[in-house]
């Protein structure tokens, strides 16, 4: 059974606006042995949207950080919503005090974890599940079936402290030896923002097994309010709609008595909510709506504005956009961070050892005029384990039209010849710097995902994402690193990366 307690941060209240960001803990002295690698931060938080159009409507919402200037929805670890972080004991000082702890976090996590570890991440930022096309998101309690309404809850985010601190790796952290223990922790919540799932823009490419696009309808009636699937699904996880799940309408009429074109567009209904969905015998889905746009003019769901004449069965039989998720006017989301805590689990053995050793990480962060080639040197410490190259130009996640690079230790050549990004040269200083670092890596493709992963079926792929990784002979002396980039051909680099030196330490 597990012995743990929580501990909340000394703040008492957060939000997104920048201003409540900062989050201490603190262990108490000779409160016992802690099992620091099974330790984590839990952040509660609540994503809410409202829309002036759909009144009771209910999102899909994943969470999403922006840090990245392009691209807002990757897929990042939960580590990446730690911006910078300390640790400090009583009675040995500081432990940790690193900058950019989500570019680290973030770019290792690309290697560490491979996109089967990515998407069964517990306590994750949001869901990437890619055996489904439709992912629901950890803040959603939605209902495919049934009448019962779907509605948004709030979800834990769980930070391991091991994927701040290296230190946190250990777990005999004594604290009769080490007295009391303060961690201080600038988060990234200002980052914190809501996204749509489900839009119109989504949906282009889903299909059911069949290869029936999951948004056409079929004929049910001339109800004011029933319509049926014609897409089957067989899984209820790959069902697309839920109980008041907001949606749109809209199409295309066919040749009609009053004249009417083929072409020729009517009114799209915004404001119709799912009111409920019943599996058919043959596995499709009869859905029932309601709201301001269903029944309208007693001719039925899409009867609003049609032609005099014209025929709500021909309109449905030749619909072109058929039904798809709102994209709801007036739309509004927020996320509410209702607690942070530190949960600490104890060592039942009550012991642990007179020395810890662990590795923590220096940076140093570098900006230069855009170019085709840049050279540099640095200095690096003595005890330095391995050196991570982070490019920082779009934000935290790294990536940059770099076409090769050459490095040099003390004035000789790591490497016999250029070393090509994504080469087997490439790969191999990657092999052997997580060698160095004690460590083996889960994945070698340097790809980041969105949260539109599954939805998409054609991210499956995801996003560039590299650092360059330099093994270093461990020596108790400086060692002078030289790095030259080439950026791709007619190509300029961003300017700015980060240098991450990975040293040993003992306490």
């Amino acid at each position: 059974m597990d012995n743990l307690i929580k501990i909340s941060s000394k703040q008492g209240s957060f939000d997104t606006t920048g201003n409540k960001s900062l989050v201490d803990f603190e262990i108490s002295g000779n409160s016992g042995v802690y099992d620091l690698s099974r330790s984590y931060i839990n952040v509660n938080v609540k994503p809410n949207a409202d829309s002036q159009q759909n009144t009771g409507a209910i999102f899909n919402l994943a969470l999403k950080l922006d840090l990245d200037s392009t691209v807002k929805n990757y897929v990042y670890p939960t580590s990446a919503l730690v911006k910078n972080a300390s640790m400090f004991s009583q009675m040995k000082g500081k432990v940790e005090d690193l900058r950019k702890v989500d570019s680290l976090r973030t770019n290792l996590s690309v290697y560490e974890k491979n996109q089967g570890e990515l998407a069964n991440q517990l306590g994750g930022l949001s869901a990437l599940d890619m055996d489904h096309t439709f992912n629901t998101q950890p803040s959603a309690q939605l209902q495919r079936i049934g009448s019962e309404p779907s509605r948004n809850v709030g979800h834990d985010i769980r930070i391991p402290l091991s994927s701040v601190f290296n230190v946190a790796q250990t777990d005999s952290w004594d604290t009769a030896r080490l007295g009391n223990t303060k961690i201080h922790l600038e988060m990234n919540f200002d980052k914190l923002s809501t996204e749509l799932t489900e839009t119109e823009a989504t949906w282009a490419n889903a299909t059911d097994y069949l290869g029936v696009p999951y948004n056409y309808m079929a004929v049910e009636s001339l109800s004011n309010t029933v319509l049926v699937t014609t897409a089957i699904y067989e899984d209820d996880e790959d069902i697309p709609w839920y109980v008041n799940m907001p949606v749109t309408i809209g199409g295309t009429t066919g040749t009609t008595a009053g004249g009417q074109g083929a072409s020729a567009a009517f009114p799209q209904m915004d404001d119709l909510i799912v009111e409920s969905i019943v599996r058919n015998p043959n596995n499709t889905l009869t859905l029932t709506f309601t709201g301001a746009g269903a029944g309208v003019a007693s001719q039925g769901i899409l009867a609003g504005g049609l032609p005099a004449g014209d025929s709500l069965y021909n309109c449905i039989v030749n619909f072109e956009q058929k039904i798809y998720p709102a994209n709801p006017l007036g739309i509004v989301g927020n996320v509410v961070i209702n607690s942070v805590e530190l949960v600490a689990h104890i060592n039942d053995s009550g012991s642990a050892p007179p020395l810890i050793s662990y590795t923590t990480f220096l940076s140093e962060e570098e900006s230069y005029p855009s170019q085709n080639t840049i050279n540099k040197y640095y200095a690096i410490e003595p005890a330095c384990k391995s050196v991570l190259l982070a490019f920082t130009a779009f934000g935290a996640v790294s990536r940059d039209l770099l076409n090769k690079y050459r490095l040099t230790l003390d004035g000789h050549e790591i490497t016999t010849r250029a070393v090509v990004r994504g080469g087997s040269i490439h790969q191999d200083l990657v092999s052997k710097t997580f060698l160095n670092r004690g460590q083996r890596f889960h994945s070698i493709n340097e790809k980041i995902f969105t949260t539109d992963a599954g939805i998409t079926n054609g991210n499956s792929g995801g996003s560039d994402c590299f650092m360059i990784m330099i093994p270093v002979p461990f020596k108790n002396q400086i060692q002078r690193l030289g790095i030259e980039l080439e950026a791709d051909s007619g190509e300029v680099l961003g300017g700015q990366h980060i240098l991450y030196k990975e040293v040993a330490r003992q306490i």
